[in-house]
């Protein structure tokens, strides 16, 4: 079942797929699939439990592993914490294998800043391994050959209504930390 409020915060990245061919790391629900068919060229969206149309069932790793295709654009949106730092090399390495080149990787993943990631709640899915700072993935992401063109929070990837707005503020004022954060973002070039 599509989610409105995902669709909306994953537009931007999407528009970054028109005319090219595509793959999707952990494509869920399909929302990507669904704003990237009527503009890209081609889409491969693939998932370990996929409930949405157009998202393969398969392992991300063993995907990769056997993958031939070229690809323009690698988008792979909160993946990255369910993976250990070798895998995550691994992944790295093959995502700059299989992209044509001045291609992209779009990685969306959460953010630590958030309360609500930093502590128990990010261990309520037990299939997290670990969480992962902007810094870290940046510098594997250097060690691999790609070239940072852009990355911070992602401020489309909550909900910034006025009410939600205040609430954070008076949270933060009594605890002295930020309750909620937008998820971070990086867009990497295959240079």
């Amino acid at each position: 079942m599509q989610d409105k409020f995902s669709i909306k915060k994953q537009q931007k990245f999407a528009k970054l797929t028109k005319d090219k061919n595509v793959l999707e790391l952990g494509g869920g629900c399909g929302d990507f699939v669904l704003l990237c068919k009527p503009i890209a060229k081609s889409i491969i969206s693939i998932d370990l439990q996929p409930t949405g149309a157009g998202v393969i069932k398969g392992e991300i790793i063993k995907f990769l592993k056997n993958n031939k295709k070229i690809f323009d654009v690698i988008y792979a949106r909160h993946i990255i914490e369910h993976f250990t730092p070798d895998e995550i090399i691994f992944i790295f390495n093959r995502c700059y294998k299989f992209l044509r080149k001045e291609g992209l990787l779009i990685l969306i993943f959460p953010n630590l800043k958030n309360i609500n990631v930093a502590t128990f709640n990010f261990w309520n899915d037990i299939t997290h391994k670990r969480p992962y700072t902007s810094q870290v993935l940046i510098e594997l992401l250097e060690k691999t050959g790609f070239t940072i063109i852009k990355n911070g929070e992602d401020k489309d990837s909550w909900d910034n209504s006025i009410l939600k707005n205040f609430i954070r503020k008076v949270r933060g004022l009594i605890t002295g930390l930020p309750y909620q954060a937008p998820d971070y973002f990086i867009i990497a070039k295959k240079s």
